[in-house]
């Protein structure tokens, strides 16, 4: 069976306190019922500050206005099966966050870096993880 490695990008978006992160309950697809950043897969040809901008506006509403890129992280999924998240900081945004995916999402809202719901969608957890540990990324 052939081994598959995915790209994907994952948008740390907090709240104007910068205390809290936007997080979704993902329904209908891998890791129904757990908690995720907002993101996607890279399509070709995109750099990953477009697949964020895109990703954040099919998903949330929001349009990204100035993105920093703050890391890599392996997530293998399935033995056949390995992603690489790239996570986005991003520092400025417009918009309210509304669900624009109701299949895909059912609850999108803030919450509290220190008390994050759980289970966290597995690919978002090292990101969270190190974002938590470096505020400053």
């Amino acid at each position: 069976m052939e081994k598959i490695i995915k790209v994907g990008v994952q948008g740390i978006i907090l709240d104007a306190s910068r205390r809290k992160v936007l997080l979704g309950k993902r329904k209908n697809c891998f890791g129904a019922g757990s908690w995720g950043l907002p993101g996607g897969h890279l399509e070709y040809g995109e750099s990953f500050e477009e697949a964020i901008t895109r990703e954040m506006a099919e998903e949330t509403g929001l349009i990204a206005k100035k993105i920093k890129t703050i890391g890599a992280f392996n997530t293998p999924v399935l033995p056949d099966s390995h992603h690489v998240q790239i996570a986005c900081l991003i520092e400025a945004y417009e918009g309210v966050p509304q669900i624009m995916e109701p299949d895909k999402c059912e609850v999108l809202d803030f919450y509290d870096l220190d008390a994050l719901p759980e289970p966290l969608f597995f690919s978002s957890q090292p990101i969270l993880r190190e974002f938590r540990k470096n505020r400053s990324l």
